[in-house]
Formats: structure tokens, C-alpha cells, sequence
């Protein structure tokens, strides 16, 4: 369901994106393992993994060099 919702909200706003459901502890398996993002937005989901340290490992690895990560815990 929030995959079609933010679907529906980027069509309304008339963005493009790349939406991909997976567990945020072995995003390398879904996604280029190459630095490639500039953006990793966590908003409110870190707390639900059973291994946060593992989330975040995963995170850094998808950051291009000056890339951040935006989260809420």
C-alpha cells in the first residue's frame, strides 16, 4: 500500500522515481552495490529492523561521496 501511495503522490506532483521494496538490511541484494545514491531517506522504519548496525552498513554503502542519509527514529 505505500508503494502505490507514493506512486500516486509523485504522479500528482509530476516527479519521476525508482520505488523498490526490500529489507533495508540487504538493500546490496536489490540494488547496484556501486555508490550510486545521493539520498537515503529512512523515516521511521530503522527502529523496526532486527539489525539496525546491519541497515545502516547498508546505507553507507549506496551513498556517493558527499551523500547523506536522512532518518527518523
Amino acid at each position: 500500500v505505500s508503494l502505490e501511495l507514493v506512486r500516486r503522490r509523485f504522479a500528482l506532483e509530476n516527479l519521476s522515481g525508482k520505488f523498490i521494496c526490500a529489507n533495508m538490511e540487504n538493500l546490496s541484494q536489490v540494488l547496484p552495490e556501486e555508490p550510486s545514491y545521493d539520498l537515503v531517506w529512512a523515516f521511521g522504519s530503522i527502529h523496526h529492523t532486527q539489525n539496525p548496525r546491519a541497515a545502516v552498513k547498508e546505507f553507507s554503502a549506496l551513498l556517493r561521496s558527499g551523500g547523506e542519509v536522512r532518518c527518523m527514529v
